[in-house]
């Protein structure tokens, strides 16, 4: 699935369209990606060739089932009607298993009369039953005991089905009871060993450990098994930041197991088959308002700091040359001259030419508390690789459209309000509103004023906050870690301020800059 001409597709088919043809809700299907799952389950698998045995519970979809069919995959049912489904699909009965807790007399009876390939029995009443009802049919039916292997999945709890106190299969001492039960058993042919230790398993290690107890067992009982079940729940990956399960791993436990036992190996895959192959297309109908609700869970403050270093080799000739810069110039009449190359600072910038792209970060994070929006706890520096998206990237005047609904925007201004009100009880108390009316921008090269709106003004003093609380922790990390070695940049604004008149003005001040700091800073 991927944006194509603004349009979501898939197989180069636009959503849209099919919204049009079939109408909505409506479920859409990728056959690529089904046939890509299943190839490379099998090719992972093929030094042994394993039964493979479609888990219909996952996906009862008939013709979904009968694509599944065609690449020559069996089925693994828990109830008559996935059987029923399974064989109206065209699954070869030969290759069915019948998994599950539960069975009822019909359903045992029903799975018996269409000579399926085994049924894994959950406990010994169980079993006690499909002797009964073979007994009645004068039929030898082919069983399978599920073990548990008492084997922690690792995995969620609620799916989880392979420790001891999970209720599913029997356990090593009842387990040898009923193979005993099974040998003695005229209308029974014990035939398989069965396990299934949970779903969405993204490690290899819980099924190394299953494999050392199947193991374990097998030599125990000295029985013989023409097929030993691994179950399914193998994971699929739900986003980049998930690993995927390891298989080529898993593959090798599994070999390492069959040299010691001569057996067929059978699967029972679901969702790592058919769990990224399909899609719901919906519509909106209608958009209704309701009272904001506080979200739930921890408040983090994360300002990141574009890290030039990353490109800039310490003793290099463009070291150099930037400590001999010091600070960034404005020249009348030009644009400003950077203190780190326009090159560099293009690589560098978290905004500039940037979305989409992977950029280098120093970060700054701390958590925020809710009810006073001020840090709690330690505040953490550490660098950072950053994925730049379009759409959490915006301008001042972006920013100030968005509206104080959008979260980042709600919580950031609380944020910085916090931070500006502590800050005047520290220090001269000036607000950063009071000198932040007017922006230097420059038009074929001569600077002007633009004056801000007052949206936008909010959107500078909550970064300019950010940007003050960054520096002033960076400062104290320095003084503290670097032994006070480090440049330092002040401005003695209390004096400054004491000279001049108490109605001096944002613009005021930013003339004062124009006339005399950037004259005073002109390149030689």
């Amino acid at each position: 699935m991927k944006y194509k001409n603004k349009q979501l597709t898939t197989e180069n088919i636009n959503f849209q369209s099919l919204a049009k043809k079939f109408g909505t809700p409506a479920y859409c299907y990728s056959y690529s990606k089904l046939e890509e799952n299943i190839n490379n389950f099998k090719e992972n698998f093929k030094s042994f060739s394993p039964l493979i045995c479609f888990s219909v519970k996952s996906n009862t979809n008939l013709n979904i089932i009968k694509e599944i069919k065609k690449f020559g995959l069996g089925a693994d049912v828990v109830s008559k009607g996935e059987l029923m489904l399974a064989l109206k699909a065209g699954v070869n009965p030969s290759k069915i298993v019948f998994s599950g807790v539960g069975k009822t007399n019909e359903e045992i009876s029903f799975a018996i009369e269409k000579k399926i390939l085994l049924i894994n029995a959950e406990s010994k009443s169980e079993i006690q039953e499909i002797n009964k009802i073979a007994k009645q049919k004068k039929k030898i039916v082919k069983v399978g005991i599920r073990l548990n292997p008492n084997t922690d999945a690792k995995t969620l709890k609620q799916i989880s089905t392979g420790k001891s106190e999970n209720k599913f299969g029997v356990n090593s001492k009842k387990f040898y009871e009923l193979v005993k039960y099974c040998e003695n058993s005229k209308n029974i042919s014990l035939e398989c060993l069965s396990v299934h230790i949970g779903s969405q398993i993204l490690d290899y290690k819980p099924y190394e450990r299953m494999l050392k107890a199947v193991s374990n067992i097998i030599n125990k009982t000295k029985y013989k098994f023409k097929f030993i079940d691994l179950g399914g729940g193998m994971g699929i990956s739900y986003s980049d930041k998930i690993k995927k399960l390891n298989y080529k791993k898993y593959n090798s436990a599994i070999k390492n197991f069959l040299k010691k036992h001569d057996t067929k190996i059978i699967f029972e895959p679901g969702r790592s088959i058919i769990g990224n192959t399909g899609y719901l297309i919906s519509k909106v109908t209608y958009i209704k308002e309701s009272e904001k609700k506080e979200e739930a869970g921890k408040l983090f403050l994360a300002i990141h700091i574009a890290d030039p270093t990353h490109f800039i080799k310490l003793g290099s000739l463009l070291w150099n040359d930037i400590l001999g810069r010091v600070v960034t110039k404005y020249p009348l009449g030009c644009c400003p001259i950077h203190m780190i190359p326009h090159e560099i600072m293009e690589q560098c910038s978290l905004i500039e030419n940037s979305h989409g792209k992977i950029k280098q970060a120093i970060t700054i994070c701390t958590e925020i508390s809710k009810s006073t929006f001020l840090p709690i706890g330690n505040i953490k520096l550490q660098f950072s690789i950053l994925h730049v998206k379009k759409e959490n990237a915006f301008t001042y005047s972006v920013a100030s459209m968005m509206g104080n609904d959008f979260p980042p925007i709600h919580y950031g201004l609380r944020i910085s309000n916090a931070l500006q009100n502590r800050r005047k009880e520290e220090t001269l108390g000036v607000k950063l509103s009071e000198l932040n009316q007017s922006t230097i921008k420059f038009e074929n090269g001569t600077p002007y004023l633009y004056r801000d709106t007052m949206e936008e003004m909010k959107m500078k003093q909550m970064i300019a906050e950010f940007a003050i609380f960054a520096n002033t922790f960076i400062g104290e990390y320095l003084k503290i870690n670097m032994k006070g070695h480090g440049i330092f940049r002040t401005c003695n604004a209390k004096d400054w301020l004491s000279t001049v008149s108490n109605d001096v003005t944002g613009e005021h001040l930013l003339n004062e800059i124009i006339i005399n700091g950037i004259q005073n800073h002109l390149m030689t």
